[in-house]
C-alpha cells in the first residue's frame, strides 16, 4: 500500500472517534441539538425548538454534521487557526491551554483538525496519530463513556472493546479505552485506538491514538504514554506594579 493512500484510510478512521451533536433515533428521527447534559439513562438535548430528552437506548448514533462535509468543499478544506508551537517533543496549543509530550520528530498535522478536533499530530512516517478533542456536556465519566462506546459501535464494524480502565491524567480519575474495528468509508480497514477520556467543570476532554492494526503492539506504548502526558496550562498570572 502506497503512503498516499495509507495516509487517506487513516484520515478517515478519525472520524470514527469524535462524539458528536446529530443523534439519529432507531425509529429514522433525526435530532440536531447539543447535548446539555446525562442523568441516568436520559440525556438532555438542546434544540433551536427547546430542550427535550432522549434515552439512550433509543439512539442509533451520534455525529458531527461537520464530519458529513464533502471533502472539496469550502467547509473541508479550511482549518481554523490555532496558537500551537511543537519544540523538540514538547508540544503547546496555546488557543486552548494544554500541553502533550511526544517523541522528537513529530509533527503537527493541522489537517486532522477538519474532524472537529483542536490538536491533529503524527509520527513521522505518519502511520501513528493522536487528536485532542473536546466536547461540553454535563454528566458523570461512566455516562460520558457510555455516549463514547455508543457512537463507536455505530461508527465501526467489527467493533471490539480490548480494555477499559481507570486511570489518572492530568491528576484527575479518567478512562482508557482500548479498542479496535474496521473504519474507512468502506469500513473494511483495520484500526486499534487508544482513547483518554478525562473530565473538568462542564467539560470532557478526549485523548485519541490510532495506528494500523498491525501496528498496534509495538505503538501502544508510545501512544500510551503521549495520553497520559495530556495536561491543562495553568491561567497566566498578571504581575501589578505600584507607581512610586
Amino acid at each position: 500500500m502506497n503512503k498516499a493512500r495509507w495516509w487517506g484510510l487513516l484520515m478517515l478512521a478519525v472520524a470514527a472517534t469524535a462524539l458528536g451533536e446529530e443523534i439519529l433515533l432507531k425509529d429514522g428521527t433525526k435530532v440536531v441539538g447539543r447535548m446539555a447534559s446525562i442523568k441516568d439513562n436520559k440525556i438532555q438535548v438542546e434544540t433551536p425548538y427547546g430542550k427535550m430528552q432522549v434515552l439512550r437506548g433509543d439512539i442509533q448514533s451520534i455525529t458531527f454534521p461537520e464530519n458529513q462535509a464533502s471533502a472539496s468543499s469550502p467547509e473541508a478544506r479550511s482549518v481554523t487557526l490555532v496558537d500551537e508551537a511543537l519544540d523538540g517533543n514538547n508540544y503547546v496549543n496555546r488557543t486552548e491551554k494544554f500541553a502533550l509530550t511526544v517523541p522528537i520528530e513529530w509533527k503537527v498535522q493541522p489537517e486532522l483538525r477538519k474532524t472537529g478536533a483542536i490538536a491533529g499530530l503524527s509520527s513521522p512516517s505518519e502511520m501513528q496519530f493522536v487528536i485532542v478533542a473536546q466536547e461540553e456536556v454535563s454528566a458523570s465519566l461512566e455516562g460520558y463513556k457510555g455516549l463514547v462506546d455508543l457512537q463507536l459501535r455505530a461508527d465501526l464494524a467489527n467493533y471490539e472493546v480490548v480494555s477499559d480502565s481507570a486511570v489518572t491524567i492530568d491528576a484527575r480519575p479518567a478512562a482508557l479505552l482500548n479498542y479496535r474495528g474496521l473504519a474507512g468509508q468502506a469500513k473494511n480497514f483495520p484500526v486499534h485506538y487508544l482513547t483518554g477520556i478525562v473530565g473538568y467543570e462542564g467539560r470532557f476532554v478526549r485523548i485519541t491514538a490510532w495506528c494500523a492494526e498491525p501496528l498496534f503492539k509495538e505503538s501502544q506504548r508510545v501512544l500510551e504514554n503521549i495520553i497520559f502526558s495530556y495536561h491543562e496550562l495553568p491561567e497566566p498570572t498578571v504581575s501589578s506594579t505600584k507607581s512610586p
